[in-house]
C-alpha cells in the first residue's frame, strides 16, 4: 500500500487504497459490519496522492484525475490551462468545493499550483495560480 485516504458521512463510508498499479475502493456495509471492495482503478504510474471530496475524490499518479461517485469505473484527467503537464505532488482540500492542486516542475525545479472548483459533481472550474515567489 502507497496511500490510504478515508471519506466518511452519515450515509456512506469509503476506504481509497492505492498500490503501485491501482486504488483499490472499499465501502462499509452495514449488514457486514466491515469494509467492502466495491471497484479497482488501475493506474499508469503509481498514486502520489488521494484527496477525498463531497463528491468522489482526486488522486494523482501520472497527472491528476477526478473520480466521481455516481461512476467509479472511470476517471476525468484535469487537464489545467495554462499549466504544464507536470508530476503531481498533493491535493487538498482549501474549502467545502474547492481544492489545492500541487505540481513538481521537473524542467524549473519549481513547485507549481492550480485550483479547482467541484461542484454537483461536475468540475465547474479549473485555472492555474500564479504566484509571484513561485517560478513560472
Amino acid at each position: 500500500m502507497q496511500t490510504v485516504a478515508l471519506y466518511n458521512n452519515r450515509s456512506c463510508r469509503f476506504i481509497y487504497l492505492a498500490t503501485s498499479t491501482s486504488i483499490h475502493i472499499l465501502q462499509f456495509v452495514d449488514k457486514l459490519g466491515a469494509f467492502s471492495t466495491l471497484t479497482e482503478i488501475k493506474t499508469d504510474e503509481p498514486c502520489i496522492c488521494i484527496c477525498s471530496t463531497s463528491f468522489g475524490f482526486i488522486y494523482g499518479a501520472e497527472t491528476f484525475h477526478f473520480v466521481n461517485f455516481s461512476d467509479f469505473s472511470s476517471s476525468t484527467q484535469l487537464a489545467i490551462d495554462d499549466c504544464p503537464s507536470d508530476y503531481p505532488v498533493a491535493a487538498l482540500e482549501i474549502s467545502s468545493n474547492e481544492y489545492l492542486l500541487a505540481f513538481h516542475s521537473a524542467f524549473s525545479l519549481s513547485i507549481r499550483f492550480s485550483k479547482i472548483i467541484i461542484q454537483f459533481f461536475r468540475l465547474r472550474r479549473i485555472r492555474h495560480v500564479k504566484w509571484k515567489k513561485v517560478e513560472t
